[in-house]
């Protein structure tokens, strides 16, 4: 069942996003899809944001069908399963992995589909630039709605999964509106380096947009970077990896405490 909401969610942005290619007559390289699927058309305009707010759906809905996956389990499972396992740090880090892998397997799919696609309509090639960007792709999308879709878990499992959803949700669209106010400080050609990357790394959903990071490979930096700072992907995949452990460890302590009686906070307990 989950996975195939993956393949569908999947199936369907990717068709979305790909449309924007269709009547290009010159070739399509790998590294133009993968900017494409990372906000390629960021910026601090109201119509941009706007724009990336539309490109962040694929987001909202994951996080819609997963924000609740181990929240979900837990309440379910309850008190006939915990009186015969009484471990539930363990049982939290399997679902966890379940999570990353549900993750892992939608940015995948979307990547997968579109170059399907853009096989299918046109002369689509596949360049180094485009092997790295990919790679990055991948980790850094997956972790950002494993490490969301972990916040969910851990507030729902606190304050119920309503005001997790809305709560999450809220931040991420808090931080989009952000950039409306970053054209009066960020400049785009590159005159105030500092600012620029003060700006844009207090930001966490600059993580997301590829074109304003920067790479340790020329081919890659040239291609994106358009505010030349140092901006490194590893610094983003880091950041995400410290997040991810830290909710993990968080949900594991959570769930040890969590009163079974009190669980599904929907209904005010069992």
């Amino acid at each position: 069942m989950y996975i195939l909401l993956c393949l569908i969610i999947a199936f369907i942005w990717s068709g979305i996003k790909i449309f924007n290619f269709s009547g290009v007559e010159e070739d399509i390289y790998l590294s133009d899809l993968v900017l494409k699927l990372a906000f390629d058309n960021a910026d601090f305009f109201v119509g941009a944001v706007l724009d990336m707010a539309i490109d962040l759906i694929p987001v909202f809905l994951f996080q819609m069908v997963f924000g609740m996956y181990i929240y979900r389990h837990f309440c379910v499972t309850g008190i006939y399963f915990f009186i015969r396992c009484d471990n539930r740090k363990s049982w939290f880090l399997k679902e966890t992995f379940k999570l990353l892998g549900f993750s892992h397997l939608y940015q995948t799919a979307i990547l997968i589909f579109s170059m399907i696609i853009l096989i299918f309509i046109s002369d689509f090639k596949i360049d180094m630039c485009g092997i790295v960007l990919v790679l990055y792709y991948v980790i850094i999308y997956s972790m950002w709605l494993f490490v969301t879709c972990l916040i969910i878990n851990c507030i729902a499992l606190k304050l119920g999964s309503v005001f997790a959803y809305v709560s999450v949700i809220g931040v991420q669209i808090l931080f989009l509106g952000m950039f409306n106010i970053y054209e009066k400080y960020v400049s785009m050609d590159g005159s105030q380096l500092l600012i620029n990357d003060i700006w844009l790394k207090l930001n966490p959903l600059s993580g997301l947009v590829f074109k304003w990071h920067s790479s340790l490979f020329e081919n890659v930096n040239n291609k994106i970077n358009i505010f030349h700072i140092i901006y490194d992907f590893n610094e983003t995949v880091a950041i995400l990896c410290v997040l991810a452990i830290f909710f993990v460890v968080l949900g594991m302590e959570l769930v040890k405490r969590q009163d079974i009686i009190d669980e599904n906070r929907e209904i005010g307990g069992i």
